[in-house]
């Protein structure tokens, strides 16, 4: 199992934060026309396994993740940059002139800080034209490429076969006990 505590530990990799090594993650490989065998199954590199236990969140095939993509998204919509907003509106249809937005949020910024994501595991803008990839690939050379806190972009109708997804659910509850005669 990977190195350190929980997620919370800001770790550079899943693992922790030791660079990649073929132990842990599959990258720096080239594709031959055809061949597969720069991927490997999702069970083959525990070494990379996150503290939960999750395995090949480096490496192996960018992963689709949910969100839409802007870049600083953070900075973009912080209250304190209520400069860009005029922006935000026009990408999201919402009118197009600085002038609306001061007459819309008035004195209180509302607008402002109804747009500031989340501190804590944002899930990105409501709308977007490019979707966000995590972890990198097999083909990608640089460790720094593998960090948690990295993302790319794409259009959600590109393939690529370095890209993919990573089926996932909410966890259930346990199931309770019942008490036993």
């Amino acid at each position: 199992m990977g190195e350190g505590g929980p997620g919370t530990d800001e770790r550079r990799y899943p693992w922790g934060q030791p660079a990649p090594e073929p132990p842990r993650a599959r990258f720096a490989q080239s594709w031959a026309e055809g061949r597969l065998d720069v991927l490997v199954p999702v069970d083959a590199l525990p070494d990379g396994s996150s503290c939960y236990g999750v395995l090949n969140m480096a490496g192996n095939v960018l992963e689709w993740v949910r969100d839409w993509y802007r870049q600083n998204l953070c900075d973009f919509c912080s209250p304190k940059a209520e400069a860009n907003l005029w922006l935000f509106r026009q990408l999201t249809n919402q009118g197009d002139a600085p002038a609306a937005d001061a007459a819309a949020q008035g004195d209180s910024g509302e607008l402002a800080q109804r747009q500031a994501p989340p501190r804590d595991n944002p899930s990105g803008p409501s709308a977007g034209i490019f979707r966000v990839l995590r972890g990198g690939s097999w083909q990608d050379q640089d460790p720094a490429d593998l960090m948690t806190t990295r993302r790319f972009w794409l259009d959600p109708a590109q393939r690529f076969p370095y890209t993919g997804f990573r089926c996932a659910k909410d966890p259930e509850e346990p199931p309770s006990r019942k008490a036993q005669p």
